[in-house]
């Protein structure tokens, strides 16, 4: 499903319902999700997310955040109050925050605004990683953004 959705992501979310229960399920949710979102449709990935319940949810959650910070940083910074709790908009700005070292989306505001959402943890974490070009959220989580690559 992962390999379907980068291409044909309606297919991918019709099958969805047939995988198994368990990890098979959330890393299946999580390449649809993420195809979503990179193709523009945050919505829908936000709604798979009411086929788990927790903790299956928060990780949802949590493997799709990257991707829209990475796709669309600013409508994940627009909506990052929809997120259902306090860690996931923390996960949320580390990840807007991480990227943005590459790919220069926000603004030098906009980034402040997102550091308020960060837990004390992940604030510590993001401010002993300096200039580097990783950043480790509080669970431990390292984000790593590739450089976006340009096609010549």
């Amino acid at each position: 499903l992962s390999f379907l959705s980068s291409f044909d992501t309606q297919r991918a979310l019709e099958l969805l319902p047939q995988v198994r229960e368990g990890r098979t399920k959330l890393l299946a949710y999580s390449a649809v999700g993420g195809a979503m979102i990179r193709n523009g449709n945050a919505d829908g990935a936000l709604k798979l997310a009411s086929q788990f319940s927790e903790p299956d949810r928060s990780a949802y959650y949590r493997s799709i955040v990257g991707s829209w910070a990475a796709a669309d940083a600013k409508s994940l910074y627009d909506r990052i109050d929809e997120l259902p709790s306090s860690a996931l908009k923390s996960s949320a700005a580390v990840s807007l925050i991480s990227w943005n070292r590459w790919q220069k989306r926000l603004s030098p505001e906009q980034l402040e605004s997102a550091k308020k959402y960060l837990s004390e943890e992940d604030a510590k974490n993001i401010e002993n990683q300096g200039n580097s070009n990783r950043t480790f959220g509080a669970e431990g989580v390292m984000y790593m953004p590739m450089p976006a690559t340009s096609s010549n």
